[in-house]
């Protein structure tokens, strides 16, 4: 299976029917990506080449399985075939992973002695912190107190990789204030790292999509329909750009269908805007799918997909009509997500369930016309160290709190004509 493994990461921009605005309003948060990121971030070249260090450490769980479902379908009494791609097989379970060792490669290779980051859920923590042990730098990640101490388990994953975790910030902004800090104190030696937004993190995804082509083809398959989960856009461009491409040239008719989580619905009930993804303006203005940078997630909410901005990049395609966004609300979700486990035998993350829960739908539908489509599901992690959500669905604690239309009008820009 290793010729699956790509040697090259594939850059959606010169193959795009769309324009992607310019980002306007630099922020002064600092951070600032490394030259060869930058390189990236600006190049016009359709294919990267994989340095062959980092190839050689995605070679320890790459290519990751494409499975058929076989017994989901069994269960749904359905003529579709559905297959998954299941990046809960990278050593830290998500696909997180897949940019972490990219970029710790190329951040070590242009003089950097350390990075930070931030984050709460302990995802990306993880796989950068397990990037950082292979590429010999030192990692800082910060979290919120909370964060702090009710992800145990991914903080002593964190830790385990030879990390350190501050959890001293009240809030994610504070967080982000102690990060850039240590930034803007360095002396250029210490950076921010980037699970998302910036064009790299969607061409070291490419992984995905690109594997998924290959073992599809080998199953003499193209997918009709691919659905994966959006939050800021990483995994559902991974796995769908790669496979866009050939729509996009003709040579397929294959509908992409990105699920966001009905709690921060920013395709479905947000606006194609300039805005910053932090509320204190660090960030570039974007034009992307937003509920605002003031968002805050609905209290009780545990399935995640929380992230108020959507790449630019594929909101881009999502304004153009190439990506259908549906929003899921985290009880159907999690519905799903148990449906899946006891079918196929893996828990799905959160994130990945709410994509389930609409390939499901698909399912049907097909056992209603009597059509045998071909689906695709990006399963972008496993759920072994994110059971809180599930543990609540079970003893019947959750509901679905979703953000009124007040509520999302005042996160928004005050000028929304200014900021389209």
């Amino acid at each position: 299976m290793s010729e699956i493994l790509p040697e090259r990461w594939y850059n959606s921009r010169p193959d795009l029917p769309v324009a992607v605005p310019m980002l306007r309003k630099m922020g002064g948060g600092g951070g600032r990506l490394t030259r060869s990121l930058l390189a990236q971030m600006l190049t016009t070249e359709r294919w990267v080449r994989i340095p062959e260090e980092v190839r050689a450490a995605y070679r320890t769980w790459r290519p990751t399985p494409l499975r058929r479902a076989h017994r989901l379908e069994a269960a749904l009494g359905t003529p579709a075939r559905i297959y998954y791609k299941h990046e809960g097989a990278s050593p830290t379970g998500t696909f997180k992973l897949n940019t972490a060792v990219a970029q710790a490669y190329y951040y070590r290779e242009d003089a950097a002695s350390g990075l930070v980051t931030v984050s709460n859920d302990g995802h990306w923590g993880a796989a950068l912190a397990h990037a950082c042990r292979d590429s010999g730098l030192d990692l800082t990640v910060y979290m919120t107190r909370d964060a702090f101490e009710q992800q145990t388990a991914h903080r002593t994953l964190i830790e385990a990789y030879g990390a350190s975790v501050d959890g001293a910030a009240d809030d994610v902004e504070a967080a982000l204030d102690r990060a850039f800090g240590v930034v803007n104190d360095s002396n250029g030696r210490t950076h921010m790292a980037h699970g998302s937004m910036v064009d790299p993190v969607l061409v070291h995804n490419s992984v995905i999509g690109l594997e998924a082509e290959a073992q599809l083809q080998l199953e003499g398959e193209t997918p009709d329909v691919v659905f994966a989960p959006v939050s800021s856009g990483v995994s559902f461009g991974g796995l769908a750009l790669p496979l866009m491409r050939r729509v996009f040239a003709g040579e397929a008719q294959t509908r992409f269908v990105a699920v966001e989580s009905a709690a921060c619905p920013s395709m479905t009930r947000g606006e194609y805007v300039f805005e910053h993804v932090d509320r204190k303006g660090r960030s570039p203005e974007l034009k992307m799918y937003s509920v605002g940078r003031h968002y805050e997630p609905p209290a009780g909410h545990r399935a995640g997909l929380v992230f108020p901005g959507l790449s630019p990049l594929v909101s881009a395609l999502v304004a153009g009509g190439h990506v259908e966004p549906q929003a899921v609300k985290q009880t159907d979700a999690f519905a799903a997500g148990l449906r899946f486990a006891r079918a196929e035998g893996i828990l799905p993350t959160p994130e990945a369930a709410h994509a389930i829960h609409a390939a499901i739908e698909e399912a049907e539908r097909c056992r209603e016309r009597d059509e045998a489509r071909v689906i695709l599901v990006g399963l972008n992690g496993q759920a072994q160290l994110d059971l809180g959500g599930y543990r609540a669905f079970l003893d019947g604690t959750l509901d679905d709190p979703t953000p009124s239309d007040a509520e999302i009008r005042g996160w928004l820009p005050d000028d929304l004509d200014a900021a389209r």
